[in-house]
C-alpha cells in the first residue's frame, strides 16, 4: 500500500467535506454515496472544521457569588418579609419600626 503524505491527506478530505457542506446530503447518505468509511468522515470533518478548535473535553465553570441566606419574618398580624439579608437590613428595620 502506497504511503501518502499528509498535506494530500488533508487535501483529500477537505475536497470531500467541502463537497458534503454543499451537497446538502447527512454525512452517512454521502459517505455511502462515495465510498468513505463514516467514522473517517467525522473525524475528518471535525478536524477540518474552522469553527471547532480542540478541546479537553472540559467545559470552563464560573462561579457564582454566594448569596448571602435571606430571611423570612412572619409577623403576628399574618405579614411575611421575605428576602430579608444584610443588603436590605436597615430598610427592613426601619419598616418594622413603622408597623409597631
Amino acid at each position: 500500500m502506497a504511503e501518502v503524505d499528509q498535506a494530500t491527506l488533508n487535501r483529500h478530505w477537505r475536497e470531500h467535506v467541502r463537497a458534503w457542506r454543499a451537497s446538502g446530503l447527512t454525512q452517512i447518505a454521502y459517505c455511502k454515496l462515495h465510498s468513505l468509511a463514516y467514522h473517517r468522515f467525522g473525524y475528518w470533518s471535525r478536524k477540518l472544521s474552522p469553527r471547532q478548535a480542540p478541546t479537553s473535553g472540559f467545559t470552563r465553570v464560573q462561579q457564582r457569588p454566594v448569596a448571602s441566606q435571606d430571611l423570612t419574618v412572619l409577623l403576628p398580624n399574618g405579614i411575611e418579609l421575605r428576602g430579608v439579608n444584610d443588603a436590605n437590613l436597615s430598610v427592613v428595620s426601619r419598616l418594622l419600626q413603622q408597623l409597631s
